[in-house]
């Protein structure tokens, strides 16, 4: 009984994070229409996109799963767009691509970690989105290098 309640604990967790990070992506993707960088614009399309499908897929999955997902953002997160609505400009760029980057490098741990929770369906969710979330990620990571050189040097061993 013990190993089942951590299982649905981790099963429960998953879902959880994955859902949030998921739709603080689609926000954040959604936001970047207000960038004056065109390049800030089309990826945060692409990343939009990328995660309310995945996330169409996730909230199915969950329902086979019998989990209920929330269908809002946490505090926290609320709290990040917040703050990134407050700024204008250059700022506004450099807070949003950080944003970007940091909520696909969580998508992509959260896929990553997927394959430990040793169910089947959820491995196949993971391995199905891991490929668009992989291509977003490596175009994050090219943005962050031209609209922040000093802060791109790192990033290529943290990403998914």
């Amino acid at each position: 009984a013990a190993q089942q309640d951590s299982t649905a604990i981790k099963l429960n967790a998953f879902f959880t994070s994955t859902s949030q990070s998921g739709m603080m992506a689609v926000r954040i993707g959604e936001l970047a229409s207000f960038s004056t960088n065109q390049d800030i614009k089309d990826i945060g399309q692409q990343l939009a996109l990328v995660n309310s499908g995945m996330l169409d897929e996730l909230r199915a999955l969950a329902t086979t799963k019998h989990l209920n997902l929330q269908d809002s953002l946490d505090e926290r997160l609320n709290q990040k767009l917040d703050e990134l609505n407050a700024k204008k400009g250059a700022e506004f760029d450099k807070a949003i691509v950080r944003l970007m980057v940091s909520e696909q490098r969580r998508i992509s741990s959260y896929m990553r970690k997927a394959q430990d929770l040793n169910d089947a369906d959820i491995d196949s969710f993971a391995q199905r989105n891991k490929k668009a979330i992989r291509e977003v990620s490596d175009k994050l990571r090219d943005l962050r290098k031209k609209t922040n050189p000093e802060r791109g040097k790192g990033d290529d061993e943290q990403a998914a």
